[in-house]
């Protein structure tokens, strides 16, 4: 799901905006940063929001490719197959939860591009990592994963509250899930096989069909909620 949100079309317009805006024009496009950037982004460009922005990753560690590895040998699950549409749809959730906490939560486009970038780039280093071409685990954080369930508050709103933790702690709490089909002659060719046939998508920018974007109220799309609802059950 994560990398369906380098995709976002509406980040990917806000983006387009600052390249266009006078101010923006002086600045380096965001959208280039390499993996492992030198460059402090602390009040960048005077930008007050990105006051103490290196101080998660550190400096040079732009998305924590240079995390430390340190795996939980006492936990080593197996993958479980699970229906394909379920795991888009937790994807897709954690998608939309990703865009509205950068949109409601950060007022400066300039840092709403820098963040997103950020985390494509940890999605990014999991591929590699996927892709066993990064000399890392493939694996998952199970103390930071587990702090999921307190994202919201209980009405729903999102849970703003410090979690006591920075980005180099990512990794300290390694698990590697077992039970792949890694086969080391087949599964690199075809990995590369499916990403040459994603290359175009991925390398441009998609503008939406004409029609696709409606504006509507929050008490039509509930009304329009419930008018399908009541479709569905006379069907």
């Amino acid at each position: 799901m994560f990398f369906s949100v380098s995709k976002a079309f509406t980040l990917v317009a806000a983006a387009a905006a600052v390249v266009a805006s006078p101010v923006a024009r002086s600045r380096r496009d965001l959208s280039t940063i390499s993996s492992v950037s030198p460059i402090s982004f602390n009040l960048w460009g005077g930008i007050q929001s990105l006051a103490g922005f290196d101080n998660f990753f550190g400096l040079g560690n732009f998305n924590g490719f240079n995390n430390q590895q340190i795996i939980v040998v006492n936990q080593q699950p197996v993958c479980q197959v699970q229906q394909l549409l379920i795991v888009q749809q937790q994807l897709a959730i954690i998608q939309e939860f990703s865009k509205q906490l950068i949109l409601s939560s950060i007022c400066d486009v300039e840092t709403q591009v820098l963040i997103l970038e950020q985390f494509r780039g940890g999605l990014r280093n999991f591929r590699g990592d996927l892709r066993r071409i990064t000399g890392r685990n493939a694996g998952f954080d199970a103390n930071i994963a587990l702090l999921f369930s307190q994202l919201l508050n209980q009405d729903g709103s999102i849970n703003f509250k410090n979690f006591g933790f920075n980005g180099l702690d990512i990794g300290k709490q390694l698990v590697v899930p077992s039970g792949f089909n890694w086969v080391d002659n087949r599964t690199p060719q075809n990995i590369d096989e499916i990403l040459r046939i994603l290359a175009p998508q991925s390398s441009s920018v998609q503008v939406p069909v004409q029609g696709n974007i409606n504006v509507t109220s929050s008490e039509s799309a509930s009304e329009s909620s419930s008018a399908e609802a009541s479709s569905e059950s006379s069907a």
